[in-house]
């Protein structure tokens, strides 16, 4: 290959040294690590553990799970937020320093140094999430599976856990998929994710479910006094709204659908006497828009008959407050898991083919999921689709609940290999 001259050939220059450094240190770690004894795991967290709820319950529920097999683990940072709040853990050191190597190609000095970390570890789990999905971000899909190739190169067995793809694997995502066949097991948490998988012929899967499905709510107690007595109080159903921009518009199409909703709630609180929770899963978008529905809430009337939960609660205490929904809409994916982890129906505004594969686990109708090709037309029409959706919570729930322990014993596959269980001491 001929290399340019000029900042372009000095960048390829660059790259291609950084490529051949990582390959002839994943080769000294290879050798190194035949002479040692690896221990322990290490776990490759998900972006936003501390700013996203859903990335939270999949942390949290992993590492619990690792802590009840006594797993030694070391945790990694996968991007800029700290994992020091994950108190309950102290067992587990962190690292935070390593995370742009998960979230560009141009980062060789930052997996460098993580190489040592890895080549001493039993095996690597990365917590997949949507991060390998390219609808995320080619980058972060690509360093992160960079990550894993360098592994595969050092006999490190490795595996994703609770992660699904959105959409048919790329040509370029399927020769990464293929780089790590080895070494690598695909723990997926859904079976519409399974057929994208194996109609590209990816090796190595494992029908798993949603790690998030293991999380244990927060005890009723810890729910605050101002949600529990708007519960009690309420004369007909509680209803939870997640409702963001990024999945229902921007602009003027936001602006409607939002005045659609407005209406809707209010005629409901009205006739049919529900009450509304705005429920925020996540720090960044979620706060800003359910503070704008809260404040058209308001301004319609509902001070009485709506609550917008702030601050966002943490991951479980977010799912005892869904589970004190009849029903929760929403536009998050995570927040749909914990309303249908405790029970309750929920109806989903699916975006990056997210909602399926969770609906097929339950047996749920498609009619629950409302893309942009069925999103109401007018009020009349949303208060519609609403009361029919609440008119249909207790058979749905009953439906859910049938369900819930065969996905759970999914959701417990991700652990299949790593450690023994504990088990309570016979008396």
């Amino acid at each position: 290959m001929t290399i340019p001259f000029g900042r372009k050939g000095v960048e390829i220059f660059r790259s291609q040294v950084a490529a051949a450094a990582v390959r002839f240190l994943t080769t000294a770690h290879s050798l190194r690590r035949s002479l040692l004894t690896p221990h322990g795991v290490v776990v490759l967290a998900p972006p936003s553990p501390q700013k996203n709820r859903g990335d939270e319950a999949l942390l949290r529920s992993l590492l619990l799970g690792l802590q009840q097999r006594s797993c030694e683990a070391t945790l990694v940072a996968t991007g800029q937020g700290s994992l020091q709040f994950l108190e309950e853990f102290p067992e587990y050191p962190r690292i935070h320093d390593s995370y742009l190597a998960f979230t560009t190609s141009q980062s060789s000095g930052e997996l460098i140094r993580l190489l040592p970390q890895l080549a001493t570890a039993n095996e690597v789990v990365l917590v997949g999430a949507d991060v390998v999905d390219e609808g995320y971000g080619l980058s972060r899909s690509h360093s992160t599976l960079r990550v894993l190739q360098a592994c595969a190169r050092m006999g490190i067995p490795a595996r994703i856990v609770s992660f699904s793809i959105n959409e048919p694997p790329s040509e370029a995502l399927k020769r990464r998929f293929a780089s790590i066949a080895a070494e690598a097991r695909l723990f997926v948490r859904d079976p519409v994710s399974i057929r994208r998988l194996e109609a590209a012929g990816i090796p190595n899967i494992t029908r798993a479910g949603d790690l998030a499905f293991l999380l244990e709510p927060a005890p009723l107690d810890a729910v605050p006094a101002r949600i529990r007595e708007f519960v009690e109080t309420a004369a007909g159903p509680v209803i939870g709204l997640n409702l963001i921009r990024k999945v229902l518009g921007d602009g003027q199409q936001f602006e409607q659908r939002l005045q659609q909703f407005i209406q809707a709630c209010r005629r409901l609180a009205t006739e049919d006497h529900c009450r509304f929770i705005l429920l925020p899963h996540d720090d960044f978008e979620d706060s800003r828009d359910l503070l704008e529905v809260s404040q058209h809430l308001i301004a319609a009337g509902g001070g009485e008959w709506s609550l917008l939960v702030d601050p966002v609660p943490r991951a479980a205490l977010a799912k005892r407050i869904a589970g004190l929904c009849a029903h929760v809409f929403t536009c998050r994916l995570h927040l749909g898991i914990a309303t249908l982890g405790m029970g309750r129906p929920m109806t989903g505004f699916p975006y990056q083919g997210k909602f399926e594969g969770q609906f097929e686990l339950f047996g749920l109708s498609p009619e629950g999921l409302i893309d942009a090709a069925r999103f109401p037309k007018s009020a009349d029409e949303l208060t519609g689709l609403m009361r029919d959706r609440i008119a249909q919570s207790d058979k749905l729930a009953r439906q859910i609940q049938s369900r819930l322990p065969a996905v759970r014993e999914l959701s417990l596959r991700n652990f299949e290999g790593l450690g023994t269980p504990r088990t309570e001491a016979t008396p």
